[in-house]
């Protein structure tokens, strides 16, 4: 990140205070800001005489902040407001004074995705964004100029500092986008205004923001508004559905698609996976002709994410053998899906990441495909932005592990006392 003062007082309409406004027009206006961050405490490693705190508004004032940001070397900050004390209190310190520190910095967003010359990739999904874009990472090292999201950034504020972290002259942004209610794609759209848009799955997860499935995958598919080529699953009906109706209004947006049906346009016809060599075959076909590629993870989820990445690929014509045989050594992400060999020829996977069904339906058929022959116990904790009542959703839970065959379950939360099995009030109970 590199932005002038004088560029950011200018398109968020800032008005400064602090400091001398001579000495501010004369040379701090010309000062770069290399870094903006939101919490006091995550300053480490930044240069600090030329980061920027942004006083945000939410579970905690951000405002309350500022001196401790002050302390810790910071001298400029993005605010709404100058507290009594402060310019006597914090010499040297410039504040930009806002409306709405969100908006400021998302108008911010929006200005400087119009420097940007090459191609913005959007990566949105109830499931896998973060995979994805890992993953394409790596696979296009050596070919691009590569900028990327941090972690899981894709809310309004995520999708912000993403896009001002991306150098002009970058070749390829991989920049994730999140939603979990109606109308929040249209504010991101607005400011990543991607060339190319990845929508990796339609699930459960936030359903709870949404009135249908139906309205959810059209608030996804409003990140392609103006976009050049999407890549999807075709087997999911409610997307292609919803890029349909987008693709009546831009008749020239190319679509990428994968899946299992006739009609996509890379279809899958077998996987296989191996419990030696713990990889997974992926075999597709292609205008008529069969590839073959892959994957050292053993799930159905990385299957999916696997095959948005080479659809990535094709639109970025970087589909190739050579591509093709980076799959075998994608990393596994410490976050997700954490499989590993217990003591007494048991396997344990920790999924506490995620906390929705269809996390669940993967965790289980993993387990299952790894020890087919063992008994299989399962450890349930609170399940959140399912959209469902406590009474749906238990009945929903009992429904999937039934359909694993799951020997055990093991309830945390108040929720499901009543439930057969053993029930534990909270985590401390259970350990």
């Amino acid at each position: 990140m590199r932005l002038l003062i004088s560029d950011i007082v200018e398109v968020v309409g800032a008005e400064v205070r602090g400091g001398d406004a001579a000495v501010f027009a004369a040379g701090v206006g010309s000062t770069e800001i290399t870094s903006m961050v939101f919490d006091a405490r995550k300053l480490w490693g930044l240069d600090r005489s030329s980061a920027m705190f942004l006083a945000l508004a939410g579970r905690r004032d951000g405002h309350e902040f500022v001196m401790q940001a002050y302390g810790a070397g910071v001298r400029y900050f993005l605010v709404s407001r100058v507290e009594a004390g402060w310019l006597g209190l914090m010499p040297g310190a410039v504040f930009l004074v806002v409306g709405d520190v969100l908006a400021a910095l998302q108008l911010l967003a929006a200005w400087h995705r119009k420097q940007l010359t090459g191609v913005v990739m959007g990566i949105t999904g109830s499931n896998g964004k973060t995979i994805v874009k890992e993953w394409l990472w790596e696979l296009l090292q050596g070919d691009f100029s590569l900028g990327k999201s941090p972690r899981s950034y894709n809310s309004g504020l995520g999708v912000a500092l993403s896009l001002l972290n991306v150098s002009p002259g970058t070749d390829v942004g991989l920049l994730e986008a999140g939603v979990s209610a109606h109308g929040d794609m249209a504010k991101l759209q607005q400011m990543l205004r991607p060339n190319m848009v990845v929508l990796t799955h339609l699930g459960e997860a936030h359903a709870e923001g949404f009135g249908s499935m139906a309205e959810k995958a059209a608030e996804k598919v409003q990140l392609a508004v103006g976009a050049d080529v999407v890549v999807y699953p075709y087997d999911q009906t409610l997307l292609r559905s919803a890029l349909g109706a987008l693709r009546a209004q831009q008749p020239m947006m190319k679509t990428i698609s994968w899946g299992w049906q006739e009609g996509a346009n890379f279809r899958l016809v077998k996987v296989e996976a191996s419990g030696v060599t713990g990889m997974q075959s992926i075999a597709f076909i292609h205008r008529g002709t069969e590839h073959r590629f892959e994957i050292p993870f053993m799930d159905q989820a990385s299957v999916s994410n696997a095959m948005s990445c080479l659809c990535a690929l094709v639109a970025l014509e970087r589909w190739d053998e050579a591509h093709l045989a980076k799959f075998r050594s994608l990393p596994r992400l410490e976050n997700r899906l954490q499989f590993m060999a217990g003591r007494f020829g048991n396997y344990v996977l920790n999924d506490s990441y995620s906390a929705d069904l269809e996390s669940l339906g993967v965790a289980l058929d993993m387990l299952k495909r790894q020890s087919p022959n063992l008994p299989l116990v399962v450890i349930l904790g609170r399940f959140e932005q399912t959209g469902m009542d406590a009474v749906a959703l238990r009945a929903r839970l009992l429904e999937v592990v039934k359909g694993f065959g799951v020997d055990e379950v093991i309830w945390v939360g108040r929720e499901y006392a009543g439930m057969a099995g053993m029930v534990f009030e909270d985590t401390e109970a259970l350990l």
